[in-house]
């Protein structure tokens, strides 16, 4: 690379959707070393003395799946969100020690920001904040919230544009029996009480892309995931509802068709909110507008400012049409090169990550069947049919 001097007095890092998890086969991000090589390259050649912010820019964590003493709960308080973040950090000592590494450069300053997604609210807790800083050193790390200025940039995971995902941050957390608990979105609570168990299940299935192709191949996942969110809106949901006084269950069935639309189809096509593009881009100082969340790098132009989707960082794959082979998509670098207050470069790094270890990719995609019809024997035929009429807009 050249040594040649950049047109930048600061270099912005972006990172989006790791999903570091728990460890196992299961956990979305298990390349510690390879994430922190790609960071130190920012402590060499043209970069050693200029400042360097790493944005780690939502779902960095993937709190949202990792059970609590062997369950899911949306009802997590700072204890619950303690005992998931240890876990992470336990799983992941090598992202820890390599940043904390970095961080402590001391020929320019060097800063992570964590940035919430709808992956890692957990981050919101004062205790989850205290804890990934004592494993980073205690200096150089900042916890912005959901979105972060840089200059003339504004970053946000995106989740907070998303109906399904977006929480309240003005008032972050509930009151629940006296404790105060992330007053998680419709569709965290939804995912966390109906589809995130089946996670053993279909842990790589949902790395998978395109997803209408993998439910078009193998139409007994589709139908167990139908017949899952129809058991827990006739059932479940209202077992919870009439038994206790939860804020955090909300009465809307169209809510709950969304998270199965979601899960059993894919939009590749970004829409973006007309309201956000008239409230916020065009009335925001901001030249530069970067976001996560949907996983599908794409850049948009509106009224001369530039908006910027970022691919994720988690392991994901693209199936061919037998369902027998997996490649692996590449993974998105965001480097943006600020002088004062104008963005004077953008640099997208797209670059392939190790390869998994053996034995955490199944051989086909129709490895997981004899699972899925237990499953469908369990919630019996009149779920997965009624289910079935729903999916298919039958009445």
């Amino acid at each position: 690379m050249s040594t040649a001097a950049l047109d930048a007095d600061r270099i912005v890092v972006v990172l989006s959707d790791i999903e570091m998890g728990d460890g196992g086969v299961q956990d979305e991000f298990p390349h510690d070393a390879w994430l922190i090589s790609q960071l130190r390259h920012y402590q060499h050649g043209r970069f050693r003395d200029l400042p360097v912010d790493f944005v780690f820019n939502g779902d960095s964590f993937d709190l949202l799946k990792v059970p609590c003493r062997g369950a899911w709960t949306h009802h997590v308080t700072a204890e619950v969100a303690l005992t998931k973040m240890a876990a992470i950090v336990g799983a992941h000592a090598g992202f820890f020690s390599g940043l904390r590494e970095i961080l402590g450069y001391s020929a320019a300053p060097r800063t992570a920001h964590f940035v919430v997604g709808n992956h890692d609210a957990e981050l919101l807790f004062p205790g989850v904040q205290n804890l990934i800083r004592a494993q980073l050193g205690g200096r150089g790390v900042s916890f912005p919230g959901f979105e972060l200025r840089i200059g003339p940039v504004l970053l946000e995971h995106g989740s907070q544009l998303d109906v399904m995902f977006r929480m309240d941050p003005e008032q972050p957390f509930v009151d629940i029996d006296g404790q105060d608990m992330l007053g998680l979105s419709w569709g965290s609570v939804a995912l966390l009480d109906a589809l995130i168990p089946m996670r053993p299940l279909f842990y790589f299935h949902d790395r998978l892309r395109p997803k209408s192709r993998v439910m078009e191949l193998v139409p007994e996942i589709r139908e167990l995931i139908l017949a899952r969110v129809w058991t827990y809106w006739s059932r479940d949901f209202w077992r919870d509802f009439l038994a206790v006084r939860d804020p955090l269950l909300r009465l809307d069935w169209g809510m709950v068709k969304e998270v199965f639309w979601r899960f059993t189809t894919t939009n590749t096509e970004v829409h973006l909110d007309p309201e956000w593009l008239e409230q916020t881009v065009e009335l925001d100082d901001a030249e530069l507008f970067v976001q996560g969340h949907v996983h599908q790098p794409t850049s948009h132009e509106h009224r001369g400012k530039r908006i910027l989707q970022l691919g994720a960082m988690r392991d994901e794959y693209e199936t061919d049409d037998g369902g027998t082979r997996f490649e692996p998509r590449l993974k998105q670098i965001l480097e943006i090169r600020l002088r004062g207050e104008k963005v004077r470069g953008i640099v997208s790094h797209e670059v392939l990550g190790p390869p998994r270890s053996d034995g955490s990719v199944p051989r086909t995609l129709w490895d997981v069947l004899d699972r899925v019809e237990v499953e469908l024997e369990g919630l019996g035929e009149a779920a997965v049919a009624a289910a079935e009429r729903e999916g298919t807009g039958e009445s």
